[in-house]
Parts: C-alpha cells; sequence; structure tokens
C-alpha cells in the first residue's frame, strides 16, 4: 500500500482499490477494476492576486457517470506521483485481465465475428472527422483573432503617425499585415486536419493470421512491431486534453498510423465505445504471433 497525504486529506492506494480517508476515516473507496481514470488540474485568481490550484481524480464509474474527485492540499509533486501510481496499477490490472485471452477467435463478444474466423470492428470515421473539422475552425478563429488584434494595434498606429495616410490606406496596410500573419499558420492548420484525415479507418479486420484495415493487409509474417494507446490512459497534470488514440503498425515495408478517436472525456471530443473491445482484439493478435515465433 501506498500512501499519499497533505493537510487535509489521505489517499491509499493499494492493487485493488483507492481510498480517499480524513480524519483517519475512510471517506471513499473506488476499486480499479470497471473503472476509468484520468485527472485535471484547474486554477483560478482571488481578486486578481492570489492563485488557487485544485487538482482533481476524474473516475468514470462502470453505469457511464463520471465524478471529480478533490485530491485537496495535494502539490503538483505529490499529486503528480499519486496520478503515476494509479496509472501503474490500473494498466498492470488490465493486463492481468488480457493474458486470459490468448486468442483472436476466443473473444466471441468482441466485435463482429466474422465467417472466415476474427473479428470486425466499424470505426465511425465519418463522425470523428467531423469533431476534428470543428476543433480546425476552432484554431481558425482563435489565429485569425489575434492576427486581426496585432495587425491593427500594430500597423495601423504607424502608417498613420509615419505615412499620413487616410482611412482607406490603412485598411489597406492592416489587411495585408493580417494576411501576412494569418495564412502561413492557417495553410499549416488546414495542411494538419487533411493529413490526419487519411489516417481515419473504417473497417478494421483482425483474424489469427493478419490485421486487415480497409484495404490494407498486415500479414503476421511482415509485422515487426505494433504500438497502441492504452485503452485507460491517464494524462500526466497539464498534458494537452485533446491527445488521440493511434495505433502504429511496423512492417517490413514500411510502418502506418491510424487515429483512433480521443482519449479525454470531453464534450468537443469524440470517445470510440469499442476502442476497448479492439485493443483486446490487437493485444491477442500480438500474443499469438509471440507463440507462433513471429513479431
Amino acid at each position: 500500500m501506498r500512501t499519499y497525504e497533505s493537510a487535509y486529506l489521505r489517499i491509499e492506494v493499494t492493487d485493488q482499490e483507492i481510498r480517499f480517508c480524513k480524519s483517519r476515516q475512510n471517506v471513499l473507496t473506488i476499486p480499479f477494476e470497471n473503472h476509468i481514470f484520468s485527472s485535471y488540474v484547474s486554477s483560478y485568481r482571488i481578486q486578481f492576486i492570489f492563485v488557487i490550484t485544485n487538482r482533481y481524480l476524474r473516475v468514470q464509474y462502470p453505469d457511464g457517470k463520471i465524478k471529480s474527485h478533490l485530491c485537496s492540499g495535494f502539490s503538483d509533486e505529490l499529486f503528480k506521483a499519486f496520478v503515476e501510481d494509479v496509472q501503474q496499477v490500473h494498466q498492470k490490472d488490465i493486463l492481468k485481465k488480457r493474458q486470459s485471452a490468448p486468442s483472436v477467435l476466443d473473444k466471441s463478444d468482441v466485435g463482429l465475428e466474422l465467417p472466415f474466423g476474427g473479428v470486425q470492428f466499424q470505426f465511425p470515421k465519418e463522425e470523428f472527422r467531423k469533431r476534428l473539422f470543428l476543433k480546425m475552425w476552432g484554431k481558425f478563429f482563435v489565429y485569425a483573432l489575434i492576427s486581426a488584434i496585432l495587425s491593427t494595434a500594430i500597423v495601423a498606429p504607424t502608417v498613420i503617425q509615419v505615412l499620413h495616410s487616410d482611412l482607406t490606406s490603412v485598411i489597406r496596410y492592416v489587411s495585408v499585415a493580417f494576411f501576412i500573419l494569418f495564412v502561413p499558420t492557417g495553410f499549416i492548420l488546414w495542411s494538419n486536419y487533411r493529413s490526419n484525415t487519411r489516417k481515419i479507418p473504417e473497417v478494421i479486420r483482425i483474424s489469427d493470421s493478419a490485421i486487415r484495415i480497409d484495404e490494407t493487409i498486415f500479414h503476421i509474417e511482415h509485422i515487426r512491431q505494433i504500438d497502441m494507446t492504452p485503452d485507460t490512459l491517464i494524462p500526466v497534470p497539464g498534458e494537452l486534453l485533446n491527445l488521440v488514440r493511434k495505433i502504429r503498425i511496423q512492417t517490413t515495408e514500411g510502418n502506418r498510423e491510424y487515429l483512433l478517436g480521443h482519449v479525454k472525456v470531453k464534450r468537443t471530443n469524440y470517445i470510440y465505445d469499442q476502442y476497448s473491445a479492439l485493443f483486446d482484439s490487437v493485444n491477442a493478435f500480438i500474443s499469438h504471433a509471440d507463440r507462433s515465433g513471429k513479431s
């Protein structure tokens, strides 16, 4: 058992559960099994002077409800150590369960069973693409606003004072400055969006001999390594909320990467509800490859 303690709260972490204790009494127990954990930090100012920072452990319960539990009095260092401990224990618990799933063909409750053996997953490509599109436009708006403010604040006074230009000339110079500031950034945002949309799969098929993603087939004898974002990932405090889940397949012919939704539960994010089942199937495929003496 590991203990993390502040002046207001003590949290005990075992291999089975997390206990919140106050005044030496256990006030809350959260088991690792069937729960999903994440974390976040929020700060606000009192009278624009004093900064108050709150650190939370966010838990998604088996019924789907999400609750945030305040880690009162925890410093940044203590909170980070606590979150890393929770992540490590939870990942160990998940790995133990997956060791009992020796083959993709044994997982009859995962995905859609195929007549030739294996499973198939349908990823909602269009829904995820829409979320990425909205996020891109949100960034467009922010950068456009910043570019407009900088262009007006810097160029307009200079043109008026130095060149003594009229309003039409001022608008023209400000527009040119806005174009110079915003267009390169806008082009980068659009290019990143287009690049990401090409990495979104639609159909994933997994058997004991191959993984097929859309029209690309990865045969077991050609795969060198598969890296996949854990299905229960706790980003360290302060990490970006827009992290995406990925699967990266390294083969003898090159590497391919696919995006599979977001990590964090957030209103503007897309969470793929079959990701845990997909993760299990890929893990079973890797286990089968290891037993066959091929990686």
